[in-house]
C-alpha cells in the first residue's frame, strides 16, 4: 500500500491499467487548478480520501466554486464522505 499522503501510482481494479501523476497531491496542493478529476478503483479511492492535502484542495475547489468531479468509486468514496456531493451531482447508474 502506497502511504496515503502520497499517490505517484494509484492502483486500479484491471491489472494492466494504471494511473501515473507526474507530481505528487503535496504539490498539487500548492497550486490553483481550473478542474479536479479524481480517478476511481479500490483500493486507490481509499487512498486518496486519507490525504488531508488532497482533501484541503477540494475544499478549496468548492469554495472558489472550481470544478472538481470523480470517476467510478470516487464519488461515493472520496466526495460524499467528505460532503463534496450535493443535489444535481450524477453518478451511474443514475435513478
Amino acid at each position: 500500500s502506497p502511504p496515503p499522503h502520497i499517490c505517484p501510482f494509484l492502483w486500479s481494479q484491471f491489472p494492466r491499467e494504471k494511473v501515473i501523476a507526474d507530481i505528487t497531491i503535496q504539490e498539487a496542493a500548492a497550486d490553483e487548478w481550473d478542474l479536479i478529476v479524481l480517478p476511481g478503483g479500490m483500493p486507490g479511492s481509499r487512498f486518496l480520501r486519507q490525504s488531508k492535502d488532497l482533501m484541503d484542495l477540494l475544499d478549496r475547489q468548492k469554495e472558489k466554486k472550481k470544478l472538481f468531479g470523480a470517476i467510478c468509486t470516487s464519488p461515493a468514496v472520496v466526495l460524499a464522505t467528505a460532503g463534496l456531493v450535493e443535489d444535481g451531482a450524477t453518478c451511474y447508474p443514475a435513478k
